[in-house]
């Protein structure tokens, strides 16, 4: 087991477009801070291209920021690095509170067997499992074997002991979300150069949804580069100068921007409008993270299209000496995901998703547990005495290795595409139809289960869950629900009836 005493651990992220470095003492001071931009062709959508080269610009930013002065060697020097969310596939399920020990282990298992797209074979996979007055709560990631050992691989050779492999959303939620006890049920909008990840965070700060649209930075860019006739060099500035206000004279770049940023404002409120209908949780604030976060007006667009308060991330209100991140070389957007892995570096590896290979030296279940046994106790206390009191215990356990895998990042947000009726977040009321005597398939859902309610609306309590593939009969259809009738023994209980969103199903033919 190995240990973060001798020598402090250092963030370390890698995107498609940079590599940004940071070490924070305890007490969380930054000690050690640097950021290189990538050539293209190294990295691409997160696989590395050029492995060489990547190392070299890894050891150069490592010792810009003055950490191979300071540790003298960087052999034994731990690094907390992170997956982009396009090559992870996360889902979420919930299990019945009356399942403990070996019976829950094994019933986490068994569903994590099932709603893995080509099972469990070459992927690293890990869960983190909360319970509360009325379940268990799983949060399941997997990442493919041979992504998670390139980055290893990169780590290795340019002197580093890789400690903990995390996955962006969980690291900008760190970094971004309030303290436990003021958490909101929060969307944090990361726009890169490539991708604009959207994650989703209850307010217990576990993370329910995460996702990718490809349009971000770059795409923005180079919409104004054939829209208006401008050079990169030209459009960049203007992005930058103009970006979505709505002054005249930048007019023109905020109608270009807008109409590039359609795809990603339409997922963002699709899946505000299912969080809402499944999670039983209003989003509260959004979250904007990312270079081009801070472009003009961007905030505002978003807030007035969706209705919830918008507002650009600040990573460093939790660091004693952030501000060194804002002179003029850099922004401290820039820092969200690093910071955040900095911070888990401060905790151990053993609190929350860690998709390092299980034969590595990684802290056991046992040692959890003994360790932690004490301070989940205080933990508790205290969320009892906050009015957290459904929030009874927290643990996780690691798994998994093999050979062979791609994942599909459609799974992370499945029919995302399917029509459904929003505006600003909600469901749009329709006409009532009448009542055809069909069958209705559930779909594919980011939690891998679907709410069943008393009435066609989010403000109706729920009856029961049903499961993608499952096949039930249509009652009826009323403002973008389906009333759906329950076998007997479905929800463990006598034959009933109840409504599901209709987003999430599809009628027989």
């Amino acid at each position: 087991m190995f240990s973060f005493n001798k020598k402090l651990p250092i963030g370390i992220d890698i995107s498609d477009s940079s590599i940004e470095v940071l070490r924070l003492n305890k007490k969380r001071e930054i000690i050690g801070q640097g950021r290189v931009i990538l050539p293209e062709g190294i990295v691409d959508d997160g696989k590395i291209i050029d492995k060489e080269k990547l190392v070299l610009n890894l050891r150069e930013v490592i010792k810009k920021a003055g950490i191979e002065n300071t540790d003298r060697s960087l052999s034994g020097t731990k690094a907390i690095m992170s997956l982009p969310e396009s090559k992870v596939f996360i889902r979420n399920f919930e299990l019945p509170l009356d399942l403990q020990g070996e019976d829950l282990s094994q019933s986490v298992i068994n569903e994590i067997t099932r709603i893995t797209p080509s099972g469990l074979d070459g992927v690293y996979w890990d869960y983190v499992l909360v319970s509360t007055k009325k379940s268990h709560h799983i949060l399941f990631i997997v990442a493919p074997k041979d992504l998670v050992d390139e980055y290893i691989e990169v780590a290795n050779l340019a002197g580093l002991e890789v400690a903990i492999i995390d996955t962006e959303a969980s690291s900008l939620g760190r970094s971004l979300l309030k303290p436990l006890f003021l958490k909101a049920h929060s969307m944090v909008v990361d726009i890169g150069a490539r991708t604009s990840d959207i994650s989703i965070f209850g307010r217990d700060g576990l993370l329910h949804l995460s996702f990718s649209v490809p349009v971000a930075g770059s795409q923005l860019t180079q919409a104004i580069m054939d829209k208006l006739g401008k050079s990169q060099e030209e459009a960049e500035g203007m992005k930058r100068s103009f970006g979505f206000s709505e002054n005249k004279e930048g007019h023109h770049v905020s109608t270009v921007l807008k109409h590039s940023f359609e795809e990603v404002l339409d997922k963002i409120k699709k899946a505000i409008n299912y969080y809402q209908s499944n999670v039983n949780g209003k989003i509260e604030e959004i979250i904007l993270a990312g270079g081009s976060a801070s472009l003009p007006g961007l905030d505002e667009y978003l807030e007035k299209q969706i209705g919830i308060k918008v507002k650009t991330g600040n990573p460093i209100e939790k660091l004693k000496n952030g501000q060194i991140l804002n002179n003029k070389e850099k922004q401290s957007i820039l820092f969200s995901n690093v910071i955040g892995l900095a911070l888990r570096g401060l905790d151990g590896p053993w609190r929350g998703i860690n998709l390092l290979p299980k034969t590595s030296n990684v802290t056991t279940k046992k040692e959890i547990i003994s360790r932690y046994a004490l301070s989940s106790l205080l933990v508790l206390f205290i969320l009892v005495s906050y009015g957290y009191s459904g929030y009874t215990y927290f643990t996780k356990v690691r798994n998994g290795d093999n050979n062979q895998y791609v994942i599909s990042t459609a799974g992370n947000l499945p029919d995302l595409d399917t029509d459904t009726n929003m505006t600003k977040g909600s469901v749009e009321v329709t006409e009532e139809k009448e009542i055809v005597k069909e069958e209705i398939t559930i779909k594919d859902t980011p939690t891998g289960w679907l709410n069943v309610r008393k009435g066609p609306g989010t403000s109706y309590a729920q009856v029961t869950k049903v499961y993608p593939k499952e096949i039930y009969t249509l009652l009826e259809e009323k403002d973008g629900w389906y009333k759906v009738e329950i076998p007997a023994g479905a929800d463990g209980d006598k034959e009933t009836e109840g409504w599901v969103i209709s987003d999430y199903a599809v009628k027989s033919n």
